[in-house]
């Protein structure tokens, strides 16, 4: 929406956007400014960005994106500030000098100096210029910039403690709230204010009391707030806490840095809790990850006691589900956060506390491409000590992740209904906080996979449709990305509806960018390629490379045999073949270390076409792979897979005048099916079988 109000403005004349001290910024900001600019590299926009110079931009490298270093002033434009400051009036060259030199040529440095100078009234002021009748030594020029700022302030005595007071609140602030924290009169405060502005210490907007202010430059408050006594300082701060709680609308992590500048220890853990748990619920997960981070860093400040063990624990957790939303489940920090967690959980000697932290160590087991047998095993052990039900259908739903891997998809199925049947809306909605993504969703995403290999395409396509209109009933992205992608997305590829797959894909893209999604950002990015590769449009290898880049970044391992053989498929459409080769190596490879024989059928199905493609003199291996193909999902009792094999392989057959051979191969499977009849993969194995058998 901000974007679209920026290119709407600059569609009706030309726009500067400014953001100042992007070294302050705050995640979301940032994000904002990425994602523009591609939308605003052809509209009328001059985005202006200023920072210190240890900014490091993640945009930086954009091919828009300008850098510019901004060297110290020069003599000429010192003395124009100068002369602006003066109203056009010279000063003494000797003084000009001694202003250029000490300022070095920093510009807020250049304008308080030359205040500093005339508002000393040593200088003697004439019509066009100041003359000094004393030597130079007589003025007292301040060598620092906070010297010069603290002159200033000095000099507007009694209002310098309004000032003080002011910074305590931030670089900005508001007439209401500065006046609940001063003990001046309506008028007495309006007036001080009144004196800063013309001073030009302070910026005003509005008017009082609905007036809201701002400090002229970072270092002008610092210097205000530096001014303070600790004790003065701290007393303010907590007075300002007491305010804003009863003001009632200010931000928790702003109560937080407060109470943390007042010594209000506990109170300031308590805020940064409160703000970590309402960024999570938005959902803002990088503004979530530095509140928490901030509610952990305190805990440990407060001691060993079993009370901020316990804490620290549940912040940990919270932490980890952010990690998993923003980094990705596999993410090393993901894994530490949730370690962290079951290490805390094991010193305080709580079982209902190690329950999620293990859950966490399986998520990651789970999405690095290992086997999750044991860690789910442990998890159900855990589950089935609980009075809840919650964990046990998460239990179910784990269970039947490792049995859907290992290649039993009755198993898998019967897991998956059953944590689907005993789910109940209003009783386990709050899993999808606990456990990642709601478990109805994710349980139903793979429900339809193992549906499609079992050979009920139509019931599989349902499924997902089902899935995502689920998640489309609660606020929560990552429910949502999850049945986009193990749902919609893999089902569809599986029925081959690169229309369908597109779209959700694009989607989830969407969804990624708009809550920093990143894990689901690449397995979009490999289902986009997938569908634009068998579109035969665009080469969609370059889609899923980028996709598989990222996700190795983060970690993500699990299905990389199946994601390493898209890439393949895509090559070898393209007539790459050398690359198409060396993917569905890695494939098998990736198969290897996973432990991992949900479709590894497929692989070998895929192969069989790879080598064809890339030349029809490899029959000999091809007819291998596809006989070896059909043998696993026949032990597999994966009917769809076997169709697919056999149909591969029922050509071949045919090719060689084997026709009849072929037929007697392809006709029990095809006939083994009750529906999914326009599906491609039962449309071409029909056209094949009648043109075998006539």
């Amino acid at each position: 929406a901000l974007i679209d109000q920026l290119t709407g403005l600059a569609s009706r004349q030309p726009v500067l956007w400014v953001i100042e001290d992007a070294h302050w910024i705050d995640p979301t900001t940032l994000e904002l400014i990425a994602l523009a600019l591609d939308r605003i590299k052809n509209a009328r926009v001059l985005a202006l960005i200023t920072s210190r110079p240890t900014f490091v931009a993640s945009f930086g490298s954009h091919p828009v994106v300008t850098r510019l270093t901004l060297n110290r002033l020069g003599r000429v434009p010192t003395q124009a500030i100068v002369l602006r400051i003066t109203g056009g009036k010279r000063l003494p060259e000797g003084l000009l000098d001694e202003i250029a030199v000490k300022s070095d040529g920093v510009p807020l440095f250049v304008e308080e100096m030359t205040k500093a100078v005339i508002e000393s009234r040593v200088l003697r002021e004439e019509a066009n210029a100041y003359h000094l009748d004393g030597p130079l030594s007589a003025l007292a020029i301040p060598t620092t910039l906070h010297d010069s700022l603290m002159a200033r302030l000095d000099r507007l005595q009694p209002v310098k403690e309004l000032a003080q007071t002011a910074a305590v609140i931030g670089r900005s602030f508001d007439h209401r709230t500065l006046a609940a924290l001063t003990e001046l009169s309506a008028g007495e405060l309006t007036a001080a204010m009144q004196q800063l502005v013309e001073a030009e210490l302070i910026f005003r907007r509005g008017t009082p009391p609905e007036a809201t202010y701002l400090f002229k430059h970072a270092l002008v408050r610092d210097a205000a707030y530096e001014s303070l006594l600790k004790t003065r300082r701290i007393a303010l701060h907590a007075r300002l806490v007491e305010v804003f709680e009863t003001q009632g609308d200010a931000a928790p992590e702003m109560k937080a840095q407060h109470a943390e500048a007042a010594g209000l220890t506990e109170r300031a853990l308590d805020y940064w809790a409160q703000a970590g748990t309402q960024a999570l619920a938005r959902p803002a997960y990088k503004e979530a990850l530095s509140h928490l981070e901030n509610a952990i860093r305190l805990c440990r400040v407060m001691g060993e006691d079993l009370r901020w063990k316990r804490r620290e624990q549940g912040f940990q957790l919270q932490r980890g589900h952010a990690l998993i939303a923003n980094q990705g489940y596999a993410a090393p920090a993901t894994l530490s956060a949730f370690e962290r967690a079951r290490s805390l959980a094991a010193e305080i000697g709580d079982v209902a506390l190690e329950l999620p932290a293990a859950y966490g160590h399986l998520a990651f087991t789970y999405v690095s491409g290992r086997s999750t047998i044991s860690a789910a095993e442990r998890f159900a052990t855990l589950a089935a000590r609980q009075s809840e039900s919650g964990p046990r259908l998460v239990a179910a739903r784990h269970l039947g992740l490792a049995r859907f891997h290992a290649g039993r998809f009755q198993e898998a199925l019967m897991l998956f209904r059953g944590s689907i049947a005993a789910y109940d809306p209003v009783a386990h909605r709050d899993l999808m906080y606990r456990y990642g993504q709601d478990n109805r969703v994710a349980a139903g995403a793979y429900l339809s996979v193992a549906l499609w290999a079992l050979g009920f395409p139509d019931q599989a396509a349902n499924a997902a449709e089902e899935a995502l209109g689920w998640a489309s009933e609660l606020v929560h992205p990552v429910s949502t990305a999850y049945a986009l992608n193990m749902g919609v997305c893999l089902t569809n590829i599986l029925l081959r509806r690169a229309d369908r797959v597109e779209q959700a894909a694009c989607d989830l893209l969407r969804l990624a960018d708009e809550f920093s999604l990143a894990f689901w950002h690449a397995w979009a990015q490999i289902d986009r390629g997938w569908a634009l590769s068998q579109q035969g449009t665009v080469p969609g290898f370059v889609e899923i490379e980028a996709g598989l880049r990222d996700k190795h970044r983060i970690g993500g391992g699990r299905l990389d045999h199946v994601h390493q053989s898209f890439s393949a498929d895509a090559y070898s459409r393209a007539g790459r073949h050398p690359e198409a080769l060396a993917s569905i190596t890695r494939a098998f490879e990736s198969m290897d270390f996973g432990d991992d024989v949900a479709f590894s059928a497929e692989l070998h199905r895929t192969r069989a076409a790879v080598l064809l493609r890339a030349d029809a003199r490899q029959r000999d291996a091809a007819e291998a792979d596809l006989k070896r193909a059909l043998e696993i999902a026949t032990q597999q009792a994966a009917l769809s897979l076997q169709l697919r094999a056999a149909r591969d392989l029922a050509r071949l057959l045919a090719e060689r005048g084997e026709r009849q051979q072929a037929a007697d191969l392809l006709a029990p499977i095809y006939g083994a099916f009750s529906e999914g009849f326009e599906t491609l993969d039962l449309i071409e194995s029909k056209a094949l079988l009648d043109e075998l058998q006539n």
